[in-house]
């Protein structure tokens, strides 16, 4: 499942912006090398099990996708507000806007699929 994660969020006064990058985190599997605690440097190797590594499955986290949102710092919606407040409403217009995107998303996707029609046939010998 993905996510959202803010990378940078600040206000660049002499640029007259407030500029917040993000990125879609993904889980990933990753296969990596590790010591094998049951290998046995004395025993022949012919055996698939006795090998000084091996491969395990490690989840990490892939961040992908970066984008950035910029608002003008003059805008009156900021006035009288302090940064914390600012920050605050910045990610919530952001999260508001992720959220009706993804919903759009998926019912075009929903729409997508009820307009096709599988016809059968598949693994059929021709």
């Amino acid at each position: 499942m993905s996510k959202y994660v803010i990378l940078e969020h600040h206000h660049d006064a002499d640029a007259g912006v407030y500029r917040l990058v993000f990125v879609t985190a993904v889980d990933q599997i990753v296969n990596t090398w590790v010591d094998n605690p049951d290998y046995d440097e004395e025993a022949e190797q012919d055996e698939d099990s006795n090998w000084p590594l091996v491969v395990a499955q490690e989840t990490s986290v892939a961040h992908i996708d970066p984008r950035e949102v910029v608002w003008a710092d003059d805008d009156p919606q900021w006035a009288d507000m302090s940064p914390e407040d600012v920050a605050s409403a910045q990610r919530q217009i952001l999260s508001d806007h992720l959220t009706q995107l993804v919903a759009e998303r998926e019912q075009d996707e929903m729409r997508r699929l009820a307009a096709v029609s599988d016809l059968g046939g598949v693994g059929t010998e021709l």
